[in-house]
């Protein structure tokens, strides 16, 4: 297993309350540690090894799974697939394929793993659906009389008033007394006379307070009841000994949490993000309140917490200081099974066209913004007008807009219009051949603790990384303590343009780094599926 390590995971542990242990990856604990399957234990008690007859059984909740095509299912695939060689039968627990985010034609899970598949069920009517319904609806009707320029009075309030050349107290801006006609077609009708109280734009308010109030983070909020009827059944008939639910979406770890009450088995959560304690929670009102509940129980209740990065296993363990569990930590890693092999890598397409390539995967939501980067580049591009001829930047992916602008708007801003290439969302094989094409790869981090699986793929590549975040991320310093690429911070333009210039010279005139080394395959899915099933094993001993 390696060499063991301790450390303290809650100086303020209860006696009888769990081990305290933390398990740690090679980039975390520095070259002196022996890879991926190092545990470290307050106690000095060292995890049981699987023997090699028979396979256990774990209950595996997970809402995302085949055929989706995103970072949790494909995290969630890759582990289920190594289990067996670790010892555990995985049995999955998720939803049907008409419920998965980016569904694929792609079904199938490998040997040695059971799918068991519910149902899913969304409410028609929503508060966000009743109150765009409501929002449809014109506030009130406009009067019949026109006024001076011929244009519909709305007699509803003071707005009508005031276009009728009254104040909005009820009086005329002048004290000079004016006749009345009463005549049949000058007459002025009854809203004018007596305004009433718009009834539908007070149902759309109070619609958009109680959705805003009542909406859950999680859209699948229902599957947990699903999944209580379905998993009950098979994990008795399976004799399963653990419950592990894998969370984001967050609905997993409330159905494992319950699964496992009602079976008496230990619970082991893996949190992709941090729930409510992330930077990215937009939680509000009773729903929120709700959530963090749920979310401490679960929290204080599992027999053991993984998280992805030491950093969010720190703010896990001061977010629940009372949790009785064992955390650790194990990384995403990349799963080597659907990478192409490292000796079968083409070089990058700039070795032929001279073009540096700078790709981009993933979504880009609002609070990652490229916009430093696309400033930097043309800050380069006005210095140097060749640029442009020699540069593409390429992203692929779900892209947000940003103050107000889409990615194409700025680049047409920014004269980066040529430059500038959009794919969209792509499928995996296209993904993967983006990045075999890539010189440099261009990552934004969603927030400093958070080390994404796309990481270790674009260190898999061997090509260049450029980091561009507010301050020296996690992901940022895996990347330099490997040493494939820099970092540049987010407010330093000429920081990321230098930075930007350095790694394209690099490319032009260094063949790529050395893909799929042995410091990098400490991070794969079978190294991580080890882990895992050491964990299980402790927790159900």
């Amino acid at each position: 297993m390696g060499e063991a390590v301790r450390e303290n995971a809650r100086k303020d542990r209860k006696p009888g309350h769990g081990h305290g242990a933390v398990c740690a990856s090679r980039d975390e604990l520095g070259p002196g540690s022996s890879g991926l399957h190092l545990a470290m234990r307050e106690r000095g008690h060292t995890l049981s090894s699987k023997e090699s007859s028979g396979l256990k059984s774990v209950l595996v909740v997970s809402h995302s799974y085949l055929p989706s095509e995103t970072s949790a299912a494909l995290q969630t695939i890759s582990l289920v697939r190594k289990l067996p060689e670790a010892g555990w039968k995985p049995i999955v627990l998720t939803v049907g394929p008409r419920w998965q985010y980016l569904p694929t034609n792609k079904d199938s899970a490998g040997p040695g793993v059971t799918v068991i598949r519910t149902a899913l069920w969304r409410p028609l009517v929503t508060p966000e659906r009743l109150s765009g319904m409501l929002g449809a609806l014109k506030p009130g009707k406009a009067s019949r009389d026109p006024d001076s320029q011929g244009r519909p009075l709305r007699g509803r309030g003071a707005a009508g008033r005031s276009q009728a050349g009254e104040e909005p107290g009820g009086g005329r801006p002048d004290a000079t007394p004016r006749p009345r006609d009463l005549s049949p077609r000058t007459r002025p009708s009854r809203s004018h006379v007596r305004p009433r109280r718009n009834v539908v734009a007070s149902l759309r308010a109070a619609m958009n307070t109680l959705y805003w109030s009542l909406r859950p983070s999680d859209p699948n909020f229902l599957f947990p009841f699903f999944a209580l009827f379905r998993g009950y059944g098979v994990a008795k008939r399976n004799r399963s000994e653990a419950v592990y639910s894998i969370g984001k979406p967050f609905s997993s770890l409330v159905a494992g949490h319950f699964l496992a009450k009602l079976l008496r088995l230990p619970h082991v959560i893996e949190f992709h993000d941090p729930w409510t304690l992330s930077v990215s929670y937009r939680g509000k009102g009773l729903a929120a309140l709700l959530e963090r509940m749920l979310e401490r129980c679960i929290v204080t209740s599992a027999r053991a917490v993984i998280a992805k990065t030491r950093a969010e296993n720190a703010l896990l363990r001061e977010g629940h200081p009372t949790a009785r569990g064992d955390f650790f930590t194990v990384p995403c890693g990349f799963d080597e099974t659907s990478l192409p092999d490292p000796e079968t890598v083409a070089p990058p397409k700039s070795a032929v066209d001279g073009v540096c390539r700078v790709v981009h995967t993933g979504s880009l939501p609002e609070r990652r913004s490229p916009l430093p980067f696309l400033k930097a580049v043309s800050m380069l591009a006005t210095n140097d007008p060749d640029l442009k001829d020699r540069l593409k930047l390429i992203f692929a992916g779900r892209i947000g807009t940003f103050e107000g602008l889409s990615l194409s708007e700025w680049c047409n801003r920014l004269g980066l219009s040529a430059t500038l290439e959009f794919r969209g969302w792509v499928d995996r094989n296209e993904l993967l051949g983006l990045m075999a094409e890539a010189d440099v790869f261009l990552l934004i981090p969603d927030y400093g603790g958070q080390i994404p699986a796309k990481v270790y793929e674009y260190l898999w590549f061997g090509r260049r990384i450029l980091v561009v975040d507010e301050a020296a991320s996690q992901s940022a310093q895996l990347v330099e303590r490997l040493g494939r690429g820099l970092f540049a911070r987010s407010d330093d333009l000429d920081g990321i343009a230098e930075t930007l210039r350095s790694l394209m010279t690099e490319a032009r005139s260094e063949a790529p780094y050395t893909a799929g080394d042995e410091e990098l395959r400490a991070f794969s899915s079978k190294g991580r599926a080890n882990s895992v099933a050491e964990i299980l094993d402790s927790v159900s001993s």
